[in-house]
């Protein structure tokens, strides 16, 4: 509802109201609005969304797995882990659940309480993050062994429940790694390798303070994997491009020149894109107007069939509500965004979305967009020395 609506409604029913007590009121029902939208996004329709049929006519799960194959098998020359990386909505997540189905896997997401993504975090997520930034990596180190270890252990002995769901995202698994990780049970007997999925994963990344190390929580969850590597394989996905800190040149990466070994390169794939064009439930008889849902990446086909409005208009404008929110950060009005940084990015994302840009691989706001912005990453360079802080990229929005 604009301003002028506002007022015509609210007048009759105030006549004595100030100019600046109409004005406050109406900012009061906008944010009300507002907030309405996220609580529906974040909690009713994603959860309808991941429920939505997955296209295994789409080769991106066997891409994976074939990838997680190679890492599991690479031998001592290479660290067991692989780093995903790509922008909101196209699957990465979708494709952990679904692999759960059929692959020994453990779920971690450290998701923040304000992101429009799904799933949440996981239980005792937080937990093992403020574990991780302790006073110093050694320490880090000991800490991340028995979080690993406990996890495989639970997992190993079936304190899970019956269905991919359960198993990923109860409360009672998570406790029970929580309480049991003091256990000095080792894990020899583990005769496969389990899949850590590590979701969110920017989140372990950081500067640190005082004799705490750079990305320690990552550093110290990296070398916990390898010391288990008879029985785990870890996957870091986050949408932000600068998780590729996770996958650094051996010039900055002290552990690497050390061990003489090396990393695998980030997983990118798009094959997702469009997948949804020919089979999304209720749109057999959608109005034409609303037939870019079927379009572009899985996340607005989902969201589609996920939505509780009754009609093809509602379900559109919520579908533009979780758009607006996703391409500007987070923020659902102008108003909203309070640094000028942002707002240039914000306003370059916009114009992206009418005009073909090209933003440089090395522009220091290409991580930017596709972390917060919707742009999409399509290649890494083969060359790591010439971006310490994440690998050369070209990115689009749409």
């Amino acid at each position: 509802m604009d301003l002028v609506d506002f007022v015509l409604q609210f007048n009759p029913q105030h006549p004595g109201a100030t100019a600046d007590a109409i004005h406050k009121e109406y900012l009061k029902t906008q944010q009300a609005t507002s907030s309405s939208h996220i609580t529906v996004t974040d909690s009713t329709v994603l959860d309808k969304a991941f429920n939505v049929p997955f296209q295994q006519d789409v080769d991106y799960l066997a891409k994976l797995d074939h990838q997680i194959h190679v890492v599991a098998n690479g031998g001592t020359e290479f660290y067991n882990y692989l780093a995903i990386v790509e922008s909101s909505g196209y699957g990465k997540t979708r494709a952990a659940l679904e692999l759960a189905k059929t692959r020994p896997l453990i779920y971690i997401c450290f998701r923040d309480d304000r992101s429009t993504g799904y799933p949440p975090a996981t239980p005792q997520s937080k937990e093992l993050l403020k574990d991780l930034w302790c006073s110093d990596l050694l320490s880090a180190e000991r800490i991340a062994l028995p979080w690993i270890q406990s996890m495989i252990r639970t997992y190993c002995q079936g304190n899970t429940g019956n269905n991919y769901r359960e198993k990923l995202l109860n409360h009672e698994f998570w406790n029970s790694v929580s309480q049991n990780r003091d256990n000095s049970n080792d894990l020899e007997s583990v005769n496969k390798k389990i899949i850590l999925y590590f979701d969110e994963a920017s989140a372990l990344l950081g500067e640190g303070t005082g004799s705490q190390a750079k990305d320690q929580p990552f550093r110290a969850i990296r070398r916990a994997l390898w010391a288990y590597n008879h029985a785990a394989v870890g996957i870091f996905t986050d949408t932000n491009s600068s998780v590729a800190n996770l996958v650094p040149s051996k010039e900055h990466d002290p552990s690497a020149r050390d061990t003489k070994r090396n990393l695998y390169k980030p997983f990118i794939y798009i094959a997702t894109m469009d997948c949804l064009r020919n089979s999304i439930p209720h749109l057999e008889t959608i109005n034409p107007a609303y037939d870019i849902v079927r379009f572009g990446r899985p996340l607005w086909g989902s969201q589609w069939s996920g939505q509780t409005a009754k009609t093809d208009e509602g379900r559109f404008d919520e579908i533009l509500c979780l758009a607006k929110s996703k391409l500007t950060g987070g923020a659902l009005e102008w108003s909203e965004i309070q640094r000028d940084a942002i707002r240039r990015r914000v306003a370059l994302a916009l114009l992206a979305c009418i005009a073909a840009l090209y933003v440089s691989p090395t522009s220091s706001v290409a991580p930017e967009l596709v972390k917060s912005h919707m742009a999409t990453l399509v290649a890494v360079d083969d060359e790591h020395e010439r971006a310490p802080y994440y690998l050369p990229i070209r990115a689009f929005t749409g």
